[in-house]
């Protein structure tokens, strides 16, 4: 058991992932997948069934085939002509009765097998929460007290943005006009480049994230105190040589970088203050601009309320999915690092626009 996992999450929640990790499996059984299967004058009876196999099977001393934790058990049906006679009526109610009373059997077998196992892993939890105890104890202590005293856990470096010594000439390259025969050129933002750009505010992100005393000290002041702290690490890695033009600070949270009054890179800096406020935040954001085609955007969501940040993640990512501005989710695999979208953008509803949602949850300091 890593010992950021320890420092992480709470030692029932520990222990509950490796209990399910690996202990034994409940069993499952619906007797309505049964099926049978004729070989010869003998009917093989099969019910399908999941979990700890083994167990059942132990329990009720029937027979089967299993692998892993999925398989089915199985009992022979030989029929006695000699009982019963030709009437169809009588072969549906004596099998009826039969197939019935073989259910019964099969989940009284199933409850007590979940019986068995859950005392298993009750006795394994039991187990593994007395082993991990002191440990976790001593991390949480030892890691909570290091933090206050501004000790990092590791080397410093990786809890710091690297920036460059010599920083990146931003470049940007100009579009043939396209179906729409417009009068004025229009430009693009190197794809790399703006990669780039995106990476950078994902490692001051993460560094914030490591960094949760500094994050909040400058989130109780407001977005402006975060997106300075942002305008400075951009401006100290890339430079606008083509026009000397570098990161500036428009509004109170936005981070610009332009070119021929056009706006390549917009950020902006948000705090998570529920579903409506992050969705009249988009929109202000996708509307106050005069956005090149395929501007990039980037939103950085600081979040925080730790213990509630994945579903925030997912209420952010599926607000801006449903958007009326988005046209397209590129990709929300990974939301915790960061999403990527494509919106209308500015004043022309034809004009789309790159967007990424970066994350960043702030625990309390």
């Amino acid at each position: 058991m890593p010992d950021d996992s320890l420092a992480t999450f709470t030692l029932d929640e520990v222990v509950a992932s490796l209990v399910d990790a690996h202990a034994a499996k409940f069993v499952t059984l619906d007797p309505g997948d049964r099926y049978v299967e004729q070989q010869g004058e003998h009917f093989m009876l099969r019910y399908p069934l999941s979990g700890d196999i083994d167990t059942f099977l132990h329990i009720t001393r029937l027979g089967g085939q299993w692998s892993g934790s999925s398989g089915f058990v199985e009992l022979r049906i030989t029929p006695d002509l000699n009982q019963l006679s030709d009437s169809e009526t009588d072969w549906d109610q004596n099998l009826e009765a039969a197939l019935e009373e073989v259910d019964t059997a099969m989940l009284e077998g199933v409850r007590k097998s979940n019986l068995a196992i859950a005392k298993r892993r009750d006795e394994m939890g039991s187990a593994l929460r007395a082993a991990l105890a002191p440990r976790s104890r001593l991390t949480r202590l030892m890691r909570g007290s290091l933090h206050r005293l501004h000790v990092p856990l590791g080397p410093r470096d990786s809890d710091r943005v690297h920036v460059p010594l010599t920083p990146s000439p931003l470049s940007v390259r100009s579009l043939a006009a396209g179906a729409s025969q417009q009068r004025t050129e229009d430009w693009i933002l190197a794809d790399s480049m703006a990669e780039m750009i995106i990476e950078t505010i994902t490692a001051f992100s993460r560094a914030l994230e490591r960094l949760p005393a500094t994050a909040n000290s400058m989130l109780d002041h407001d977005e402006e105190a975060m997106r300075d702290t942002l305008l400075f690490v951009l401006n100290a890695n890339f430079q606008g040589q083509v026009t000397g033009e570098t990161f500036i600070g428009r509004g109170k949270a936005d981070v610009l970088l332009r070119w021929k009054d056009r706006d390549a890179f917009v950020a902006e800096c948000k705090i998570w203050k529920g579903r409506a406020a992050f969705e009249n935040g988009v929109e202000q954001l996708l509307s106050r601009y005069a956005l090149w085609r395929h501007t990039r955007l980037a939103l950085i969501l600081f979040i925080r309320e730790p213990n509630d940040g994945t579903r925030i993640i997912q209420t952010a990512t599926d607000a801006l999915a449903h958007h009326s501005r988005t046209q397209h989710v590129r990709d929300v695999r990974n939301a915790t690092e960061r999403s990527d979208f494509e919106v209308l953008a500015g004043d022309d509803d034809h004009r789309l626009a790159r967007l990424v949602l970066i994350p960043v949850v702030v625990s309390a300091p």
